[in-house]
């Protein structure tokens, strides 16, 4: 417990050394339990909101047109039981997207003759998703409770566009760049550094070739999403 707890802090003050260090020792099962587990926590607490939110965002769109009245006003409610599986759900997709992301880090610094089994960047992915995962959502949480806004929306490169609509194509663009995956793929690339001896400037380099595929993904299914909505 109280190695788990030194390596937190060291995955937050250096990770670099950190996660090169858990990398090499295969150590992710007390990290991917904590993200699971504040997950589950976080969109419990949070649900009514993204509820409260989505029903909005159904009502000023086309399709509320194929729902009465009573229906959409159901929207914004949801029973204890519905949180509690919208969580299981949030905690599930979560750790698919882990195994994804894992696999594809592994692909993209492999191809970068970088050291390391898959098994060496499942563990580099999972402990560093303590910061792109746990923090922003911790704050989003907090935010939500005590300021009923979410602030973690105001921590991307799109606040530098305030005419910007959440819907524009910008936006979605702008909104990939923030201060955690800033953080978080600089937690990635000096990790790997460390572990495979690879120099900083490369694993840089394949660091945010990682990330802007990522990204691409990321904005094209929420660009097919709104329009799909707006449609």
């Amino acid at each position: 417990m109280i190695n788990f707890f030194k390596n937190l802090k060291g995955i937050i003050i250096t990770p670099g050394q950190t996660l090169g260090k858990l990398m090499d020792k295969k150590q992710w099962v007390a990290s991917f339990i904590l993200i699971i587990i504040t997950i589950f926590i976080f969109t419990y607490i949070s649900s009514p909101f993204d509820i409260a939110k989505g029903s909005e965002l159904i009502k000023n769109s086309s399709i509320a047109e194929h729902f009465s009245e009573d229906q959409l006003e159901n929207f914004g409610h949801i029973s204890n039981l519905n949180r509690i599986m919208t969580s299981i759900w949030a905690s599930f997709i979560s750790t698919i997207v882990l195994i994804i992301a894992s696999f594809f880090t592994y692909l993209f610094y492999g191809i970068g003759k970088a050291e390391g089994l898959y098994i060496n960047y499942f563990s580099l992915i999972i402990n560093a998703s303590i910061i792109d995962m746990i923090i922003p959502r911790l704050i989003r949480t907090l935010s939500l409770l005590f300021l009923n806004t979410n602030i973690a929306t105001h921590l991307n490169l799109s606040l530098l566009f305030p005419a910007l609509t959440n819907t524009s194509f910008s936006f979605l663009i702008f909104s990939q760049i923030d201060l955690f995956s800033i953080w978080y793929l600089i937690a990635i690339a000096s990790g790997v550094a460390v572990f495979s001896k690879m120099s900083l400037k490369k694993s840089f380099f394949i660091a945010i070739l990682y990330f802007l595929f990522k990204s691409i993904i990321k904005i094209s299914f929420s660009y097919l999403f709104i329009k799909i909505m707006g449609n």
